[in-house]
């Protein structure tokens, strides 16, 4: 089949079909997702299961031991890990890349049915990692103005959140840091008992006292009316003067009940939770928002929008100043935009270097149409074969453009050398078209045939580079075709017959010219080519074990973070005045943008731990765009860091320049991992330390520490039975008595402003 022949015989077809190849090119271009890399689901299963009260060792002995042992089981699975903390197990298991997940997490619920775990834990939930579960981007709010931190919250909760929920994209928008307003029943221990009154008799009467009820439906009137019992408290004064219980009087030397008023026994008033967090923007406080997109959403589509929402927030709420800092879609964005600059200029060089060698303009146009209608052919591929525009693929895009000229190269030169030979052009260009059809056709399928197999590498290589090979594939592919249809119909149009030239021929006959003469020379001194080869083989066997690999490159996005470890048992107030002191060094570097701080933790527990290292306070750092673009970062990290070695105190202070492309190594800026495995956990405890402390003794390691954390200190209460018994009481309920005196307990809701709020009963501390 001569796809030439047809493609000249036929010139309205084969330009319709060009236009309807660009035409679905540019829409598929227009739909194609945008992301850094190819979407990366690791096969990865976690197992969460809480268990109440529990100290981490409690934990591991209880819950964690015995759902490793049945999880276990599960086949495919390569690698089991655990994280145990207080209250909260998780169980990690790594599966061979291509399991079904679905799959095994219904094998692996089956088989946690049949665990036997203590009565207060909770069921195992078994959970899927999602890439979607990581924030695309976190905007950081403060108030220039003398507002509140909670009611700064409760702007972020109630104007803000809801703005950002409301974007089309946007999976979920949470909050971290604030402090949600509450009613505080604080009970004085001394009133409560010289009234004969507990904290349990107090909150139960709260709770009872306190509700609007459903009493079920009425006739009246041939009308079905539904009852319900109006007794929500109104106002803090309505609660104040609720009765709680009565103490006896002497009255006439008769006993006689009185009633006993909370405010009697307790303050009642609207207040905040006592701060197991913070968080900071540019020395100020404030509260951040961290968004994660939909599942099929685009990033970079996603990330516009939130942008500009937040751009008619701060118009809209004068006073509050928003900081965006975490933004993934911008370095997407900006390596995209490199790519596509890379892209557009390798295939401008390639039109320029064939005008040099060829010499003729019509032959250059005809190459330079086909290089992007080649590329658009592509986009279609790639639309259709469900793959995304990222750098792998653009990437693969860019190598393609330097080979898929070569195609149309060949043709174009077959068929100007039988013009030259006084042919007409539409003969020539079927001619020639037809010679090298077979041969282009062998040469591009080897070309092919050497990037298939990559799309059969596993594991995460596997998945990256794959869309870099179908990529390059279907360039050549779409540069073949175009080559064999396109090229023989330009040129069928755009060539003119002429005459050849004869080459240049010096006095023994031989061909003069630079090429000639360096092949006569080559030919005449064999022996000093191989020698020349053979240095340059030589060479790149010498050089090629010695230079330095790595799975994905460092980059330089202008960001980095400052993880900061304290010792078990530090109170919030030392750590916020230690990061102060960090924040004054980081506040003094003038290549800082923006900064943002969280100290403690939001919601504490294993699956925190996992991905924040175990880091009691984080501090983000944005650089300016000055430094970004002269790749100052590890400057900038150098300099903080030596300021921070110097500050007195017991901590530890981790740097890491932080990349979108961390995730897909796993998300931890670990270079290097050494894992301490034993029976016992002290011993583990202490080999890891010792390895700790040997391994920064090594040359070129820095940043060293353990993933172990110290137990928390505790206080054990040890019930004495036989006089616990005495009163009547049980180690169960002394457990919950002295638990809810010190952690409080939500008794009940207050509605007020159209808002609705806890009521909080607990001792005084004091």
């Amino acid at each position: 089949m001569n796809l030439g022949k047809h493609s000249i015989n036929r010139p309205v077809a084969t330009t319709m079909l060009m236009l309807v190849v660009a035409l679905l090119g540019a829409i598929s271009f227009s739909r194609l997702d945008v992301d850094l890399l190819p979407k990366i689901n690791p096969p990865v299963l976690a197992i969460m299961t809480t268990l109440p009260e529990a100290s981490a060792q409690e934990v591991q002995d209880l819950v964690t031991i015995p759902v490793e042992a049945v999880a276990s089981t599960t086949p495919g699975i390569k690698e089991i890990s655990s994280i145990s903390e207080e209250e909260t197990s998780l169980v990690i298991l790594m599966f061979d890349w291509g399991k079904d997940l679905s799959e095994a997490k219904a094998d692996l619920s089956q088989r946690l049915e049949l665990i036997t775990l203590p009565e207060d834990a909770s069921r195992p939930l078994t959970l899927e990692f999602d890439p979607n579960s990581v924030p695309i981007m976190q905007v950081a709010l403060s108030d220039s103005k003398d507002m509140t931190m909670g009611e700064l919250t409760d702007l972020a909760e109630n104007k803000v959140k809801p703005r950002l929920e409301a974007i089309d994209g946007v999976g979920s928008v949470d909050i971290v840091g604030g402090l949600a307003e509450r009613v505080n029943v604080t009970l004085d221990p001394a009133k409560l008992a010289e009234k004969g009154l507990t904290q349990d008799s107090v909150a139960a009467v709260i709770s009872a006292s306190n509700l609007n009820y459903p009493l079920g439906v009425v006739r009246q009137d041939d009308l079905d009316l539904q009852l319900r019992l109006q007794g929500r408290v109104t106002d803090l004064d309505e609660l104040r003067d609720l009765v709680v219980g009565y103490t006896a009087e002497l009255r006439g030397g008769q006993p006689v009940p009185v009633p006993v008023k909370l405010s009697e026994v307790a303050t009642v008033e609207r207040g905040y939770p006592p701060a197991t967090s913070l968080t900071r923007v540019n020395g100020k406080p404030g509260v951040a928002l961290a968004i994660r997109r939909e599942g099929s959403a685009n990033t970079v589509t996603v990330a516009r929008a939130v942008r500009e929402e937040i751009e008619d927030l701060s118009s809209e709420l004068r006073g509050l100043d928003t900081v965006i800092t975490m933004d993934q879609a911008r370095f997407i964005e900006f390596t995209i935009e490199a790519v596509q600059e890379n892209l557009l200029m390798g295939a401008g060089l390639a039109v320029l270097v064939l005008l040099a060698f060829l010499r003729d303009l019509r032959t250059t146009l005809v190459i330079s149409v086909s290089i992007p209608f080649s590329v658009i052919a592509t986009f279609a591929l790639m639309y259709f074969g469900k793959l995304t525009l990222n750098v792998m693929t653009l990437g693969g895009l860019a190598l393609g453009v330097g080979m898929l000229v070569d195609n149309s190269i060949v043709v174009i030169e077959n068929i100007y050398r039988h013009t030259l030979e006084g042919k007409d052009p539409r003969v020539a260009a079927e001619v020639g078209s037809r010679e090298v059809a077979m041969a282009i056709t062998a040469s591009t399928l080897t070309t092919v045939v050497v990037f298939l197999p990559v799309v059969y590498v596993g594991g995460v290589t596997g998945i990256i580079f794959k869309e870099l090979a179908l990529t390059v594939t279907f360039s050549l592919l779409a540069s073949l075709v175009v080559a064999l249809t396109v090229v023989p119909l330009l040129a069928s149009r755009w060539f003119a017959r002429k005459r050849a030239k004869h080459a240049a021929v010096g006095p023994d006959g031989s061909r003069t010219g630079a090429y000639p003469s360096l092949l006569r020379w080559g030919l005449d001194n064999k022996a000093v080519v191989f020698i020349i080869l053979a240095a340059l083989i030589g060479a790149s066997v010498y050089a090629a074990p010695r230079i330095p690999t790595e799975f994905l490159p460092s980059a330089d996005e202008g960001n980095f973070s400052i993880n900061i470890s304290v010792p078990e048992g530090t109170p919030l107030e030392d750590i916020d005045a230690l990061v102060a002191r960090i924040e004054e060094i980081v506040e003094s570097e003038k290549s800082v943008d923006k900064y943002s701080v969280s100290i403690g933790s939001e919601s504490a527990g294993a699956l925190s731990s996992a991905v924040t290292g175990g880091a009691d306070a984080q501090i983000l750092v944005q650089l300016d765009e000055s430094a970004r673009e002269k790749k100052e970062t590890q400057a900038v990290i150098n300099s903080v860091k030596k300021q921070v070695q110097r500050l007195q105190g017991d901590f530890t202070a981790t740097f890491n320049m932080t990349s979108s492309l961390m995730s897909v190594a796993g998300g931890m800026p670990s270079q290097a991992q050494v894992t301490v495995t034993g029976p016992d956990i002290a011993e583990v405890r202490s080999l890891s330390d010792e390895l700790v402390e040997r391994m920064k003794d090594v040359e070129g390691l820095e940043d060293i520490q353990s993933s172990l954390t110290e137990e928390k200190p505790e206080v054990h209460l040890v019930v004495d039975r036989a006089k616990a018994l005495s009163y009547g009481l049980t180690p169960a309920q002394i457990a919950m008595s002295v638990s809810r005196a010190v952690k409080g307990q939500t008794v009940s809701r207050y509605e007020a402003d159209g808002t609705v709020i806890d009521v909080v009963v607990r001792l005084d501390p004091e």
